[in-house]
């Protein structure tokens, strides 16, 4: 496997975290709780893990649990910090690296924990979203799916599959401030992630309807959308990426990337069942195909995809490159 010789932790559906570099056979894991499905590095050796749990399933609420990696691959957990909320499913830091954020998918909230020494350690804020949007099966309340920051890092945008909008707030130095007027999205269009194509515009992945939206990130103006799918194939809209003018998106059910660029959409597959999450690496793509338990790497020449080599991992659902600095 010719991915760079930084090591790739990758979180899943199975209980523990696997840990791989540019040598496959260094694969080693570790148990992580029952379910640490979304993954976040903070430095080099120290890791964040939600453990995805709601209360019907499981009895008790999810956490964000930190390790301590060592260059064997080891994980010592060093906190387990509740989120007040059921099946957390996204983290995020803040630019100085004092909060860390997560969203609570089946409980509709957003919990900003506050950092002392690397460890979550207080709730600075928690919001709950409420309403609903107009599919009864999948939108009964807020479900927020993921965060982001404007690039000036001076409002966090919150991700509402439940309720087609992405809610936004300012953020200071002091955390979360006061709620902004909210982003709304098609109804029934579940977003459930977003990146920045370029300062100018801001594309959304929509699971339920299978389509990229295009918003003016100032206004929220709807500029376009795209369909992901290249069949008629029951499908769900998951990751997305931006490769320079590429919008990149997994379709899990069609099970293919789709690269979406002005002009001109090419779905390639994915090399497995069910790509919830893919990392970009350079020239490299690897994705998670959670129901073939596999990480497939790909070579990108920034027009199409050639499988290049495969990494068993059961249920795998989010990939992180260990930052180099410590």
């Amino acid at each position: 496997m010719a991915v760079e010789k930084t090591r790739i932790a990758v979180g899943s559906y199975a209980g523990k975290i696997t840990l791989f570099d540019g040598d496959s056979s260094t694969r080693r894991s570790f148990s992580a709780g029952e379910r640490p499905s979304y993954l976040l590095w903070k430095k080099r050796g120290l890791l964040y893990s939600v453990d995805e749990l709601n209360l019907p399933m499981h009895q008790r609420q999810g956490a964000i649990n930190t390790w301590r990696v060592d260059e064997k691959g080891e994980g010592t957990l060093l906190s387990t910090f509740s989120t007040n909320g059921e099946d957390p499913c996204f983290l995020a830091l803040s630019s100085e690296g004092r909060f860390l954020i997560t969203t609570n998918y089946s409980s509709g909230s957003l919990a900003v924990a506050e950092l002392k020494d690397d460890i979550p350690y207080a709730m600075n804020s928690f919001v709950t979203f409420k309403g609903r949007g107009p599919r009864i099966d999948r939108q009964e309340m807020g479900h927020p799916h993921s965060v982001l920051f404007s690039q000036d890092m001076t409002i966090l945008m919150v991700v509402d599959l439940g309720l087609d909008r992405i809610h936004r707030f300012e953020w200071t130095a002091a955390g979360l401030g006061r709620e902004l007027s909210p982003f709304l999205l098609p109804p029934g269009s579940g977003p459930r992630m977003a990146r920045y194509l370029n300062p100018e515009v801001l594309v959304v992945a929509c699971e339920l309807d299978n389509t990229i939206v295009y918003l003016n990130p100032r206004t929220g103006a709807l500029l376009r959308s795209v369909p992901t799918l290249s069949s008629d194939a029951i499908s769900y809209c998951g990751h997305i990426e931006i490769a320079k003018d590429t919008v990149i998106v997994s379709n899990r059910g069609e099970n293919s990337l789709a690269l979406i660029r002005e002009g001109s959409k090419t779905n390639c597959s994915c090399g497995g069942d069910w790509p919830r999450f893919f990392s970009l690496q350079n020239d490299k793509i690897l994705v998670a195909n959670e129901r073939s338990d596999s990480i497939v790497i790909f070579d990108y020449d920034g027009t199409d995809l050639r499988e290049e080599s495969m990494v068993q991992v059961e249920k795998p659902t989010c990939i992180q490159f260990e930052p180099q600095t410590t």
